[in-house]
């Protein structure tokens, strides 16, 4: 019961203070550092040509979005892919 408790916090917590890369707004995605409206609206733009990102690695094959902006995004833990997500899931897995 407390395990639930605890995991439900968590995601709540991350939701709150996470970004997914696939369903943010290029408004959300300004809250980055390094990324203006410009950059934004690559990143939505690629995703709705080529689809769902696999990874946040994927990121760096939008137009003007280079390994210090993945960097960033990655090591402020301020993104999930969805709840699918394998670095996600690690983060639960005690909790599930």
């Amino acid at each position: 019961f407390m395990k639930k408790i605890l995991f439900s916090l968590l995601v709540t917590a991350i939701s709150l203070f996470a970004i997914d890369i696939n369903t943010a707004t290029a408004d959300e995605f300004v809250k980055i550092k390094g990324i203006g409206e410009k950059k934004a609206e690559r990143i939505v733009a690629y995703r709705e040509k080529h689809g769902k990102f696999k990874s946040v690695d994927e990121l760096k094959n939008v137009k003007g979005i280079g390994e210090k902006i993945v960097e960033i995004i990655k090591n402020k833990s301020c993104y999930h892919v969805g709840l699918s997500n394998y670095r996600l899931n690690l983060m639960l897995r005690g909790f599930m």
